[in-house]
């Protein structure tokens, strides 16, 4: 009877591994025979079809055939496992390091997705593009920020923002190739179930020294790289993603056909995520709060003075005037008003226009005109000679603008200045202007953050050339500025003219 019932136990158990196998098999059949398809956001994939001999039409079988013959020294296997009794299983084509293709295979559905291909999916089930070879290794990381900045574009509005992520550190080159080819980019993802919203890299990110040939990044060597990256609207903080990555690629090349191109850096920025969420919440939570409270200023009654409200001689015409307006005919004299008990309008002071600093337009050495007299420039000396006579290698360039040393002689006329409240120049503009052909005037509308850097700068006015307007576009974002006093404020805007004068 044992012998009966240990029989019926090992046939039911066989069967049952034949069961799980066939089922294994099976889904590896349907992936197989499913024709080629990419996720939606991945179309480009598509474009690499033709190169490997196969199109649309094609099946799975075949593109996995085509990635075995591309590398004829590795060892590919087809693997399926289930997930949890759900009758949906991973189906896998990897190489001895677990690289290659995986996808979504469900049996009773008939339905098959490319995991590689779908960032969510790929997130959901673990998988990473990251190498883990280690040829390449991000080091010495700096800090990272996720925050949430006006958009710095042309196009852009005063209210509009961007969500910004910047990050720096150092790369090591840990193979033993000398390369002479170095991209590096970043990308930041905000991964929904249907979508993939991205973050693009600003044009100045990556390498701050490429690898180039006469300049190789050698064994053992690091490179310096800073990213940032932006281009994702604000409207996004009010939906939650299953993920958000920051992913960091590398492309290298050597002279002798060793290529490279793979992610050497993953991170996961979904705590960050929520803290920028929860913060710009609560910022528009006490500004909404601030325009509720009710102002509890109350109007005092004003009493008229016996006296006249100025006695200074006006600096528009030098006749002094009181707050009282009289008559041309009549003599100025002094106005008498009882006081009331209700709030009255009262006399003002006549307000003094602002005062122009000469040296902010002319140079430091500049003097200003007068009737049909020429002002003078900025040069030094005593002869008739342009340039600082005191200076023998002082240059006569008419295209500088208002630097020292720029040999420019009397009625230069260029120069530059700032309207920007509470705020003075950190660094002086570093000009050297070797583009201009004709003289000019450069108006930009320039936003600040609360150290004083340049994060937006907007041509307002300008008759010059695009390529005059590009380079004091990159002067403007180079300058630093300083408080003044009291507290900055998160943005601040103002302007800076440029007057450009080409002999």
């Amino acid at each position: 009877m044992r012998w009966h019932l240990f029989i019926l136990g090992l046939v039911f158990f066989l069967k049952s591994c034949q069961f799980i196998e066939t089922r294994e098999k099976q889904a590896i059949d349907i992936c197989k025979n499913s024709k080629i398809q990419f996720a939606e956001n991945d179309i480009f994939q598509y474009f690499g079809l033709p190169v490997r001999g196969l199109s649309q039409d094609s099946k799975w079988i075949e593109f996995a055939n085509s990635l075995a013959k591309d590398d004829p020294n590795s060892k590919y296997k087809w693997d399926a496992r289930e997930i949890e009794d759900t009758g949906v299983f991973l189906v896998s084509f990897t190489d001895e390091t677990n690289w290659g293709q995986n996808w979504e295979v469900s049996i009773e559905q008939q339905i098959v997705k490319h995991i590689n291909s779908n960032e969510f999916l790929s997130r959901k089930y673990g998988f990473s593009r990251l190498d883990k070879e280690s040829e390449f290794e991000i080091v010495e990381l700096g800090k990272r920020t996720l925050s949430l900045q006006k958009k710095n574009s042309y196009f852009s509005t005063e209210d509009s923002k961007d969500i910004v992520f910047t990050f720096n550190g150092k790369v090591i080159n840990n193979s033993d190739k000398t390369l002479i080819s170095s991209d590096l980019s970043g990308e930041l993802q905000l991964i929904f179930k249907e979508k993939v919203i991205s973050g693009s890299q600003e044009w100045k990110s990556g390498f701050k020294r490429k690898a180039t040939k006469s300049r190789p990044w050698r064994p053992n060597e690091t490179l310096e790289f800073s990213i940032r990256t932006s281009d994702i609207e604000e409207i996004y903080l009010q939906f939650e993603p299953e993920f958000v990555f920051f992913v960091v690629n590398l492309s290298v090349e050597d002279p002798i056909g060793f290529t490279y191109n793979k992610a050497i850096g993953e991170y996961d920025l979904m705590d960050e995520w929520k803290n920028l969420k929860e913060s710009v919440k609560k910022k528009k939570e006490n500004q909404a709060a601030s325009e509720l409270i009710p102002s509890t200023e109350t109007s005092k009654p004003k009493v008229a003075t016996n006296q006249a409200v100025t006695t200074k001689p006006s600096p528009i015409n030098g006749e002094e005037k009181t707050g009282v307006e009289t008559k041309k005919s009549e003599p100025t004299k002094t106005v008498t008003t009882p006081a009331k008990s209700e709030a009255e309008a009262t006399t003002q002071k006549v307000p003094e226009p602002p005062k122009i600093d000469q040296r902010a337009v002319m140079g430091a050495g500049g003097t200003s005109g007068k009737g049909t007299q020429p002002a003078s420039g900025g040069a030094q000396g005593t002869s008739n000679a342009k340039g600082d006579e005191g200076k023998p290698t002082s240059t006569v360039d008419g295209r500088a603008v208002m630097g020292e040393g720029s040999g420019k002689g009397a009625n230069s006329g260029a120069g530059y200045s700032l309207d920007l409240t509470g705020w003075d120049f950190a660094s002086r503009p570093n000009i050297n202007d070797r583009v201009s052909i004709r003289s000019g005037r450069i108006v930009f509308k320039i936003t600040i953050d609360s150290v004083g850097k340049v994060i937006q700068a907007i041509p307002l006015e300008f008759n010059v050339t695009n390529e005059v307007l590009s380079y004091y576009r990159q002067v403007v974002n180079q300058i630093n500025f300083r408080k003044q006093s009291g507290a900055a404020a998160d943005f601040s805007t103002g302007k800076i003219t440029f007057i450009i004068k080409v002999d």
